[in-house]
């Protein structure tokens, strides 16, 4: 990988929409302006200013085979703590219950047609099911960890935890363990969150800093955008987002002022959609078949009544530029 020339991020437009694109016809969203909410999640007692408007759908992922097909989780509230992991067929509208539980992390689907995911128990368990819903299996358990992801060929999945002593998590750390769950390595000191494995041999993420990418296996990482980098940084830093390959020299990633793509190699930086705290996206999935992103969208409302407000959680698809961009409406009402 080579190092980044210039080392401040060069914040562009993107002007060429994708070859291929996936909707027959943009039906442009309306939005307000986007205004940042007075607390970000919790007053002094810790009790939520915001709580979320139910039924909602968040946490897409395209199939890897199939790309008219999306997993996602759908939440009611009348069925809390579960959680439905719903596949859903964009040509035929048909969708599957796949399972049922208090599901913690975006699922992800490998080209082995394993669907991994995590589900909290009193501890954080991790579980992969066949995309047909069969084959539920129970792979590992830490009592504090992260989100998982599988590699590029489906054989290993990788995800943040604790290393224990006497039974109590002391040390941060990553670990890789082969697809049934065996642990094969660990690395400590290493806060990573949300990664994506989808390259040949790099892992990318989103620190607190900025966006890094590197061989997960040696522990070396590259900080290839600084947050420290940009003009703005205060919408930037200590925020962690969330990021996915579109191909071996790009990378799109989530965060809290704007969606990105990055060429790992120069650092080169475009906007995809410029956002704030109060109307972000999170998640970003890409069909590489259709040149199709799905990505989470949260808006934060004030309410009128008092000093409470609702966040409205949904999925939308848009084109690679950003164009084209549609919600995407679920229920199992």
């Amino acid at each position: 990988m080579k190092t980044p020339q210039n080392t401040h991020l060069k914040l562009l437009a993107i002007a060429i929409a994708a070859a291929l694109t996936f909707f027959t016809s943009c039906k442009k969203i309306g939005r307000n302006q986007c205004v940042e909410p007075d607390s970000l999640s919790t007053d002094l007692t810790w009790e939520p200013l915001y709580y979320p408007e139910y039924p909602l759908n968040t946490k897409p992922e395209f199939n890897p085979n199939n790309p008219d097909e999306i997993v996602f989780l759908h939440m009611d509230d009348k069925e809390q703590p579960s959680i439905n992991l719903i596949k859903y067929n964009l040509k035929t509208k048909e969708h599957t219950i796949l399972h049922k539980a208090y599901i913690t992390s975006r699922p992800r689907w490998n080209k082995k047609g394993w669907i991994l995911f995590s589900i909290w128990s009193n501890r954080q368990e991790y579980w992969k099911i066949k995309g047909t819903g069969d084959s539920l299996t129970f792979l590992r358990a830490h009592p504090l960890a992260g989100a998982p992801e599988w590699n590029k060929t489906g054989d290993r999945f990788i995800f943040y935890s604790h290393i224990e002593t006497d039974g109590h998590p002391e040390q941060q750390a990553y670990f890789i363990a082969d697809e049934n769950g065996t642990l094969i390595d660990t690395f400590p000191g290493k806060y990573i969150t949300e990664p994506s494995w989808q390259h040949d041999s790099l892992l990318a993420f989103v620190s607190p800093y900025g966006l890094e990418v590197g061989n997960p296996y040696r522990g070396e990482f590259q900080r290839i955008v600084s947050f420290d980098d940009i003009k703005d940084n205060s919408k930037y830093s200590f925020d962690p987002g969330e990021v996915e390959w579109i191909d071996e020299d790009r990378v799109i990633w989530a965060h809290r002022a704007a969606v990105m793509i990055t060429n790992i190699h120069t650092g080169v930086t475009s906007v995809v959609k410029e956002t704030c705290f109060g109307d972000r996206y999170f998640y970003p999935t890409y069909s590489p078949q259709n040149q199709v992103l799905a990505l989470e969208n949260r808006v934060y409302h004030k309410s009128k009544k008092d000093d409470l407000g609702i966040i409205v959680v949904s999925i939308h698809f848009m084109n690679l530029d950003g164009s084209c961009e549609e919600e995407f409406n679920f229920s199992l009402e």
